[in-house]
Order: structure tokens, then C-alpha cells, then sequence
């Protein structure tokens, strides 16, 4: 699975709904600092833990919720609220309310946040990581049978790739490239 380029800080995010099974971390719609990640996990909401741990370093659970005007971060550990105007703030506000009321260095603070979204939000979004999750996988598997059909055509039924190509739907390019050994 292809990956962006990610923070220098592990960062990933899952979504989760209810009834939902864990899921590996893929991309997920709207951006949080560039590129996130999600899975899913048994709850009601949408998870974003955004993992900026440092070795032996505690983590600390804030909620967000989106209101008019911005959104509302809660650390209910220390009965903090904090403010902001979009989402890929949250994760700053947090940790700042937080290492300002433990008198603590920023990059001392590790934060896991989650993002409250209505039931049917959350289904909805669960439904779209599920699907794009599976279409994926496909996409993946489509790849990794074609290179070898076309491998096989090629080479054990002696076709040329002209043939390879039109039996497989694909350029010649393509099957070019599919069967072109690395160096």
C-alpha cells in the first residue's frame, strides 16, 4: 500500500463505529498535518491518536468536538478545555493546555484524541474506510495476477507481448514494464 510522506512523528488515525473490527492503518478523507492513517476499533467515534511519544513518556486522552464556531478539545484527566479553529490544530491545542497546566516542555507531552462525530457519521465514514480498504486490496491483487499472467504468457506460452497485451486488457507499455527485471 502506498504511503505519503509522513511527519517525522508516527502519526495515524482510526475510524471507528459500532461493531466495527480493528483494521491495518490506511488513508483517510481530509488531511491532518499532510497525511494520516486509520483503522477501525470497537466504539462510537472517530478516532485520530496522533502518537508524538517520546520513550517513557506518559499519554494523555483529549475529545473533540466540532461546534459553530471551531472545535472544543476536552482533557477530562485535568478538567482542561481549549479552543480551536480547525482540525489540524487539535492535537497542538491539546498537548499545549496540557503541558501548560503541568508546567511541562511541549515535546514532553504525548496526546491521543478523539474526535466525537454522530452514529450516523461515523457508520457512514466506517462504510467508506471498509470499502476503500477492500478496493485496495483488489487493486493490489489485479496487479500482482497480471504481472504474472503476463510472465507466464511471455515466457512459458511464448507469446509476444503485443498478444499478452491484448489478452490482458492492457498497453504494450504496460506489459513492458510488468515483465522488465529489477536491477
Amino acid at each position: 500500500m502506498e504511503r505519503a510522506r509522513m511527519d517525522a512523528r508516527e502519526r495515524w488515525r482510526r475510524v471507528v463505529g459500532p461493531n466495527r473490527g480493528f483494521a491495518p492503518p490506511t488513508k483517510i478523507v481530509g488531511p491532518i498535518r499532510g497525511c494520516l492513517w486509520h483503522g477501525r476499533a470497537k466504539a462510537t467515534s472517530m478516532v485520530v491518536a496522533m502518537d508524538t511519544t517520546l520513550v517513557d513518556s506518559p499519554s494523555y486522552d483529549a475529545a473533540a468536538t466540532h461546534q459553530e464556531n471551531g472545535w472544543q478539545v476536552r482533557v477530562a484527566r485535568f478538567d482542561l478545555t481549549a479552543w480551536t479553529h480547525s482540525m489540524d490544530e487539535i492535537e497542538d491545542a491539546a498537548r499545549a493546555a496540557i503541558a501548560d497546566h503541568l508546567g511541562l516542555p511541549l515535546s514532553a507531552v504525548s496526546v491521543d484524541v478523539t474526535i466525537h462525530l454522530p452514529d450516523d457519521i461515523s457508520d457512514d465514514l466506517a462504510e467508506v474506510t471498509r470499502w476503500r480498504d477492500i478496493s485496495t486490496y483488489a487493486a493490489n491483487r489485479v496487479a500482482m495476477l497480471t504481472r504474472r499472467v503476463a510472465d507466464q504468457l511471455v515466457t512459458r506460452e511464448h507469446l509476444t507481448q503485443r498478444e499478452c497485451a491484448g489478452l490482458l486488457g492492457v498497453s504494450q507499455q504496460r506489459i513492458a514494464q510488468l515483465l522488465k527485471k529489477p536491477e
